[in-house]
């Protein structure tokens, strides 16, 4: 997990090998599932087209914060990725595209 200095936004990674789920659609309805349980969110994931990819944004609020969520889940070669980022709901707007452009630079190695 990272955050800025300021601590005003976050992203966070999750790695799990694809030998532990069945395929990349069982994973992303569990991690779909985790979300709408924790989050209490109707959001849906939207596929990213030519990739193995999925898509999500939301508000929520946590804790008393008003927050905005950005959610990758992706298959790699050997892995199951979340790749997330949120910032507080009044900078998602200013946040959004830095948020997103280090989440589109990550590589499995």
């Amino acid at each position: 997990m990272l955050s800025d200095a300021l601590e005003t936004k976050y992203l966070a990674a999750v790695v799990e090998s694809k030998q532990d789920f069945a395929d990349l659609e069982t994973y992303l309805g569990l991690v779909q599932e985790n979300l709408a349980t924790s989050f209490d969110t109707t959001a849906t994931f939207l596929p990213i087209p030519d990739t193995k990819a999925y898509f999500v944004d939301f508000p929520a609020t946590v804790e008393g914060l008003n927050i905005h969520y950005i959610y990758y889940v992706l298959e790699t070669e050997n892995n199951y990725v979340q790749l997330y980022g949120w910032t507080l709901e009044s900078l998602y707007d200013s946040s959004k595209e830095e948020l997103t452009a280090i989440m589109n630079s990550f590589k499995e190695e």
